[in-house]
C-alpha cells in the first residue's frame, strides 16, 4: 500500500492500521509523508510527484487521517495504478476548524470549502474508515461509491493493566492527559475541581500533555480553590503513559458539547479501560459500543455537567489493584481486532480479484 499525506509515521492511527494489515495479511506500507513548509499548492505538487514515483506495484493508495484536504492526489494516483482509494476520514477539517476551535464562521468561504473537502473525501472513495459506528452511519449516508468501515481506535500494546500498591489515606488520584483541545471540555474539568475542593474531597489531579490552551486552563487552575489540588506536567513519551495512567485511580475523557464529542471514543478513553482504571466520560451513542464489555469501569455523564464529573468524582472509592488482565481489557482488545478483521476480509478481497484479473 502507499500510505499517502502522513503527518507522523508514529501516530497511533495509522500506526495501527499499518500493522495490523502488515501482521495478520503480510500487505506491507510504503508512506509518503506530508512536508511541512510551504503553501498547499507547494505541498500538493510534490506529494503527487512523489506518490506517483512510489506507486509502482501497490495494490491501494490510503490517504492517511487529517489531510483529507488531498483527496484528489489519492484519487489521481489510484485511477492511474488502477487500485482502490482507501480514505481515512478519522478527522475531518470542518469538524475540527469550525465547530470545535471556532476558528472561522460556519457560513464564511473556508468554512465552505472545508466541508467540501470532507464531503469529496469520501465520495471519492472506495474504501472509507472511520473510528466509531455512529460516524459510520453518517458517512454512509453520504455515499452510494464506498464501503465504509469502524476501525475502532483502541488501546496500544503498552496499554495493559499494572499493579498499585495503595492505602486507605491515599487521595483519590485523577488523570487528565492530552493536548488540551475544546474536544475535551476543561473548563467542566476545572469546576468540578472548584467544587471538590470547596466540599472538602481529598483529591490530586494530574495534568499532563501542551497544547494551545494550556496557559488560559493553567492559569485559571492557579487562581481558583483547588490550586493545591492540582499539577501541571508537560507531554512525555508515549510509552511512559502506562505507568503515569497506573498511578491514577480515575483517568479522565472528554466533556465538549460538539458534534465530533458526541459521537467519537477519544484514546484516553480506550487507554484508561485497557489499563484497568475507572475512566469518566460525556456519554454519547458512540459508546454504546463498548459500554457492555467493559464491567462497571465507564463512567458518563452529561456533556459539560460539572456538577455531574463532581458527583461522579465524590463517588468513588478506589481500591487495590492486582495488575491482573480483566476481562473487559480482554473483551475490548478481541472488539476491536472484529473490525479490522472486517475491513482486511473485505479489501484482501478486493485485492485477489484484482490479481486473478486477465
Amino acid at each position: 500500500m502507499l500510505y499517502l499525506a502522513v503527518h507522523d509515521i508514529t501516530y497511533p492511527r495509522n500506526r495501527r492500521i499499518r500493522s495490523y494489515l502488515s501482521e495478520n495479511y503480510g500487505i506491507d506500507s510504503e508512506s509518503t509523508e506530508l512536508e511541512q513548509h510551504g503553501g498547499y499548492l507547494r505541498r500538493s505538487v510534490r506529494m503527487l510527484i512523489a506518490g506517483l514515483r512510489r506507486s509502482n506495484n501497490i495494490g491501494a493508495v490510503v490517504l492517511a487521517e487529517f489531510n483529507v484536504q488531498y483527496w484528489w492526489i489519492g484519487y489521481i494516483i489510484g485511477r492511474f495504478r488502477r487500485v482502490p482509494v482507501i480514505t481515512d476520514r478519522f478527522v475531518g477539517l470542518y469538524e475540527t476548524n469550525v465547530e470545535d476551535w471556532q476558528r472561522f464562521s460556519s457560513r464564511s468561504i473556508k468554512a465552505r470549502a472545508h466541508g467540501l473537502f470532507d464531503t469529496l473525501a469520501v465520495r471519492f472513495a472506495d474504501y472509507v474508515l472511520i473510528d466509531t459506528e455512529v460516524r459510520a452511519m453518517e458517512l454512509r449516508s453520504q455515499t452510494s461509491r464506498a464501503r465504509v468501515f469502524s476501525l475502532p481506535v483502541g488501546a496500544p500494546d503498552w496499554a495493559v493493566p499494572r499493579p498499585r500498591a495503595r492505602s486507605a489515606s491515599d487521595p483519590l488520584k485523577i488523570l487528565y492527559y492530552g493536548n488540551y483541545i475544546p474536544l475535551h471540555g476543561l473548563s467542566t474539568v476545572m469546576a468540578a475541581a472548584e467544587t471538590l475542593a470547596r466540599t472538602g474531597k481529598t483529591f490530586a489531579l494530574t495534568m499532563v500533555g501542551d497544547g494551545e490552551l494550556r496557559g488560559e486552563i493553567e492559569s485559571a487552575f492557579r487562581r481558583g480553590t483547588a490550586s493545591e489540588h492540582v499539577s501541571f506536567l508537560d507531554p512525555v513519551p508515549e510509552h511512559q503513559l502506562s505507568e503515569i495512567i497506573s498511578e491514577h485511580d480515575v483517568v479522565l475523557g472528554i466533556f465538549g458539547d460538539s458534534r465530533k464529542a458526541a459521537s467519537v471514543i477519544a484514546n484516553k478513553v480506550w487507554q484508561g479501560l485497557a489499563c484497568g482504571r475507572t475512566v469518566i466520560t460525556r456519554n454519547s451513542h458512540a459508546l454504546g459500543e463498548i459500554a457492555s464489555l467493559t464491567e462497571g469501569q465507564l463512567v458518563q455523564i452529561e456533556a459539560s455537567n460539572s456538577d455531574e464529573l463532581a458527583s461522579a468524582l465524590a463517588m468513588i472509592e478506589p481500591v487495590p489493584d492486582d495488575g491482573e488482565a480483566s476481562a473487559s481489557h480482554i473483551r475490548l482488545r478481541e472488539y476491536v481486532d472484529s473490525r479490522y478483521a472486517m475491513f482486511a476480509a473485505a479489501l484482501m478481497q478486493r485485492l485477489e480479484g484484482a490479481l486473478d484479473e486477465p
